[in-house]
């Protein structure tokens, strides 16, 4: 059997989804990109995610 995509649903409040919608911008990407980096990062190292400011 194949590897099939899951859809995952979730709320925010509108100053977060500004913010998140202008990090897809500044990275030229969709917002689901955005998310799926996110979820990849915190799959690869076992839920541990570090938040580097640039």
């Amino acid at each position: 059997m194949g590897n099939k995509n899951k859809t995952i649903s979730f709320r925010v409040n509108e100053d977060a989804f500004e913010a998140l919608r202008d990090i897809a911008e500044e990275r030229d990407i969709s917002l689901s990109a955005v998310f799926r980096d996110y979820v990849d990062a915190l799959v690869a190292h076992d839920g541990q995610v570090r938040v580097v400011p640039e």
